[in-house]
C-alpha cells in the first residue's frame, strides 16, 4: 500500500503518514515547517513511523506493524472543504462587498488569477471553510474581513 509522509527539510526525520491526501493533518505544521509530502510504499517505513489517527486515514489504535500484518481497508477519502494550496477560493471582502476567485499556489503567483500561499491573503484563508468569516492582517497594519464564499479542488474534478 502507497500512503503519503512528509519529508521534512535538513536533520529532521520522517513524520506521521496518511492514506487520504485531503486530510486535515497533512497541514499541521508539517507544511509549515517546509516539508514536502512524497509517495511510500507502506513496507518500506520504520515501524517507528506513526499512522494519522484522523478518520480519513487510520482512526483508532493502529500502529504501522499492524497495518503492515492485516492490511488497511481501503476506503474512499472524505472530500476536504477547507482552504488548501492548489484550490480555487471564493471570498468576498464584508467591507467592500467586492469577491474574488484566485487559485492558491505554491511559490510565487503567476497570474492575475492566482495567489501565492505566502501572501498574507492566502495564509488568512488556508485551514479554513467555506462559510467561514475571516479577520486578515494586511502588511499595511490594517485588517480585512472576509467571507469565504467556495473552495475547490480543480484537480479532483478532472
Amino acid at each position: 500500500m502507497k500512503v503519503l509522509i512528509a519529508r521534512a527539510p535538513g536533520p529532521k526525520k520522517w513524520t506521521k503518514f496518511h492514506r487520504d491526501p485531503n486530510c486535515s493533518g497533512l497541514r499541521k505544521g508539517e507544511i509549515a515547517d517546509g516539508a514536502q509530502y512524497v509517495l511510500r510504499d507502506l513496507d518500506d517505513l520504520p515501524d517507528t513511523v506513526e499512522p494519522c489517527r484522523f478518520d480519513c486515514c487510520f482512526p483508532g489504535s493502529v500502529t504501522t506493524a499492524d497495518l503492515r500484518t492485516r492490511g488497511a481497508v481501503n476506503a474512499e477519502p472524505k472530500p476536504a472543504r477547507d482552504v488548501r494550496v492548489g484550490h480555487e477560493v471564493e471570498f468576498r471582502n464584508l467591507a467592500t462587498g467586492k469577491a474574488e476567485r484566485r487559485r492558491i499556489v505554491q511559490g510565487s503567483a503567476k497570474s492575475p488569477d492566482e495567489l501565492s500561499a505566502e501572501a498574507p491573503i492566502a495564509k488568512g484563508l488556508l485551514g479554513h471553510e467555506p462559510g467561514e468569516v475571516v479577520d486578515i492582517e494586511l502588511p499595511s497594519g490594517k485588517v480585512i474581513r472576509v467571507e469565504i464564499v467556495s473552495a475547490a479542488d480543480p484537480a479532483a474534478d478532472r
